[in-house]
């Protein structure tokens, strides 16, 4: 087994301690170092390696670098509705929208909510009228129900309380993405040289084959040779995978001392990583892939290795290609967002129409069900707002026997 004698110690003769490749004056216990996620956690990686970095190392790159990489594509987690690698939920994008003078936020699978809920009170000729903007009927009614509280009065204190019920959508969202800082580039330069960490050994990350990369992460202000934006014509998905996976190949060559590697976000943003031009090991080659919204995950030997060898940072990068690929994107929670909407259209419109309304299913429920479907999906895909009067005695009543 190799190891450098500055980086490897032996205490007594059974436990190996290696040191932190980011300060060396940081050793720990092999497999006991900082939990280090090969894909970034924000981005529903779960894949990790103990053998890398001291606690502060992990803590002061994640702020400096992978930060950036995570808020800058944090949009498309939260549209994905992608559970983090420590299972929390996507971040809930803050008043990304205006419309009628209301902000909105964007919640976690494309929800789109008032940033804060409203209430408008006109007094004439002794009568309230109350505007209510709110993200439901039922938190409507939980608002009135304290605006009224107010006045010494319940909504049950009225027979009749008609109100109308406006629904609007927003415009189109217009989202910056900036992607491809230096920040950004040593964050996925450190992802390549994670998952070379998860199958060989420890050793071999703190040999002198990855001194330049392991600087270049660490350091601000090192020239880039090593991470750019690719257009590898070889495909990283195979038929039947998730189009939204993220994938990874490393692979290293004996004979040509190089380890490169090719990490595609979201199925369509790739990014070509040379690890070491210096490699002095045997030749090996790895793909893990991870489908960020369902959590299967798969890793196998790469059918790609002698292609990635083909690459080279001096390819030039079709800007196109790569706007295409964020477009792809949009255009897979765009279709997600639309699937789930015809769902619940068809869904609430069965519950209208054929729930409690007979044992059997007639002609005239079908049609009911159908025309309504068809309403609703042509005011979904054309945006058109809808203005419906409803009575909140008997909305009130309803909710009150569902509880």
């Amino acid at each position: 087994m190799e190891h450098d004698s500055h980086t490897c110690q032996v205490r007594g003769d059974i436990t190996l301690e290696i040191s932190c490749i980011y300060c060396p004056n940081e050793s720990f216990e092999k497999g006991t170092g900082s939990l280090e996620h090969v894909i970034l956690s924000s981005l529903g990686g779960r894949k990790s390696s103990r053998n890398i970095c001291c606690e502060s190392c992990n803590n002061r790159l994640g702020k400096e670098i992978d930060e950036s990489l995570g808020e800058a594509l944090s949009f498309f987690s939260t549209m994905l509705d992608i559970t983090t690698g420590r299972n929390k939920p996507a971040p809930t994008q803050k008043m990304i929208a205006e419309h009628k003078g209301k902000e909105f936020d964007i919640y976690s699978g494309g929800l789109i909510k008032y940033s804060k809920n409203d209430v408008e009170i006109n007094e004439v000729d002794g009568k309230a009228e109350i505007s209510i903007s709110a993200n439901s009927e039922e938190e409507a009614l939980k608002i009135l129900s304290g605006v009224l509280k107010k006045y010494g009065k319940t909504i049950d204190d009225f027979t009749d309380l008609e109100a109308k019920s406006v629904k609007s959508y927003i415009p189109s969202v217009h989202q910056q993405l900036n992607l491809g800082g230096e920040e950004q580039l040593r964050s996925i330069a450190k992802t390549a040289l994670t998952y070379l960490a998860t199958f060989v050994s420890p050793e071999r990350l703190r040999t002198g084959d990855f001194q330049s990369i392991i600087q270049y992460i660490n350091e601000k202000g090192i020239e880039n040779n090593f991470v750019s934006f690719s257009t590898s014509p070889f495909p990283l998905l195979e038929q039947g995978e998730s189009v939204i996976n993220h994938s990874l190949i490393v692979a290293a060559s004996e004979q040509n001392k190089k380890v490169n590697a090719v990490l595609e976000l979201y199925g369509n943003i790739k990014f070509f990583i040379t690890l070491t031009n210096e490699w002095s090991g045997p030749s090996i080659s790895k793909t893990y892939t991870i489908d960020p919204v369902t959590k299967v995950s798969e890793e196998k030997s790469s059918s790609h290795s002698d292609d990635i060898f083909n690459l080279s940072h001096e390819d030039s990068v079709d800007n196109e290609g790569v706007k295409q690929g964020i477009g792809n994107v949009i255009q897979c929670f765009q279709d997600r967002q639309m699937n789930e909407k015809i769902s619940q259209i068809t869904t609430k419109s069965i519950e209208n129409h054929m729930i409690g309304k007979g044992d059997y299913i007639t002609e005239d429920m079908l049609s009911s069900v159908a025309s309504e479907v068809a309403l609703e999906f042509t005011r979904v895909m054309h945006r058109i707002d809808t203005e419906d009067v409803i009575d909140l005695v008997e909305l009130n009543k309803q909710r009150q026997l569902d509880a």
